[in-house]
């Protein structure tokens, strides 16, 4: 009769990490194993970006070897890998609005918005206030020539590494004075 031992499972999973966005690339180099008190070596781990976005992260196994102690026991296991997840969010930013207010000049005068990051971001404009980014679909800034006591002009700076920024000013014209 021979003696069979059965091989047991060694499971390297890549281990997964979630980052806010910074613009630095983000790296998971690291991975955790299903069996505890051995040492696993020869393997590497893989898997970075720098956007917003999910990356996978990966195992992949060279000549690998399982220690207890200073006992090798790579021949007691099957060996297997597992991907893991490396997850970029969008951080927050901000951006700044100027209306208009002055007396009537005959000219047109809509507002202007200057997002914190300008690179990669979009303007939006309504003169309805929109709860999500496609409620907005202006490119330019709505306009007033006329008098107006008041109109208020909505915006949405989009950017696909930061939450979108929402806001609005106003335009003001006042009437001009007519001299006899």
């Amino acid at each position: 009769n021979a003696l069979y031992t059965a091989s047991k499972i060694l499971v390297i999973t890549a281990d997964s990490a979630e980052y806010v966005y910074n613009a630095t690339e983000r790296s998971v180099t690291t991975a955790t194993v299903n069996v505890s008190g051995v040492t696993v070596t020869g393997y590497t781990v893989s898997g970075s970006r720098t956007d917003v976005g999910s990356t996978t992260t990966t195992v992949t196994l060279d000549s690998v070897k399982v220690m207890n102690g200073a006992t090798d026991v790579t021949y007691q296991y099957d060996i297997s890998t597992a991907n893991g997840l490396l997850k970029i969010t969008p951080a927050t930013t901000t951006a700044t609005a100027t209306g208009y207010d002055a007396k009537y000049d005959g000219l047109a005068h809509g507002i202007t918005v200057t997002p914190t990051v300008p690179g990669g971001s979009t303007v939006y404009y309504s003169l309805t206030e929109g709860t999500k980014p496609s409620d907005y679909a202006e490119t330019s800034s709505p306009t007033e020539t006329n008098y107006t006591p008041g109109t208020t002009v909505y915006y949405v700076v989009t950017n696909p590494n930061y939450l979108p920024v929402y806001g609005s000013a106003v335009i003001t014209i006042d009437p001009r004075e007519i001299k006899v």
